[in-house]
């Protein structure tokens, strides 16, 4: 069975339940879907402050700190171990407020995700929230916009994405509505495929 990004735009089309990509999901099946397949989010676990504390603590150096600690208090150089307990606190504390800082900074990311996503329902192009994308909806991307769900390109017109995440390169890569070939393209080659 091929995967998507090797079936070309008219077996695409063909597949399609409207037949035509411009008329888009109807507003029943989209709620049937939306209802079916739950809403178009990224659910990520939150960590506990206390397991993300706790975790500092799990590292070689620390445990052999802690060693050479114990190893102090039992000849006798209290001074010392405090010493060596002090730099276990402050290092983990250290980490901790990194950690945290960085969860606080990714979750702004997230915000800024695309909001709104333009889509053909109905026949007739709609703006609807991203959120309530489902399969088989049309996505239409002008420039500027972010990418709202995973895509396969059907038609493109000089279309370029930034796929930093994904790929490390801070260059847009072209996309094109071409079938690849190829099995097992890696995800940073798919070039009619855009990614959130």
């Amino acid at each position: 069975m091929k995967k998507i990004y090797q079936v070309d735009i008219k077996q695409l089309a063909t597949n399609y339940e409207q037949e035509n990509f411009r008329a888009g999901v109807t507003s029943a099946q989209a709620h049937s879907k939306l209802t079916a397949d739950g809403p178009n989010v990224l659910v990520s676990k939150q960590t506990p402050k206390w397991k993300i504390f706790l975790r500092q603590f799990n590292n070689i150096v620390i445990y052999i700190l802690l060693l050479s600690a114990l190893l102090t208090l039992m000849i006798g150089h209290y001074t010392d171990a405090v010493v060596i307990l002090a730099v276990v606190i402050i290092n983990s504390l250290i980490g901790y407020f990194q950690e945290t800082i960085a969860a606080n900074a990714l979750a702004k990311i997230k915000e800024l995700l695309a909001q709104n996503a333009t889509v053909y329902r109905d026949h007739t192009r709609q703006d609807v929230a991203a959120s309530d994308l489902v399969k088989g909806d049309v996505v239409f991307l002008e420039a500027g916009d972010n990418v709202p769900a995973d895509l396969r390109i059907v038609e493109a017109d000089n279309l370029r994405i930034e796929e930093a995440s994904l790929t490390g390169e801070t260059t847009a890569v072209t996309k094109t509505p071409l079938a690849l070939s190829a099995n097992n393209v890696p995800l940073a080659e798919r070039t009619n495929m855009a990614r959130r």
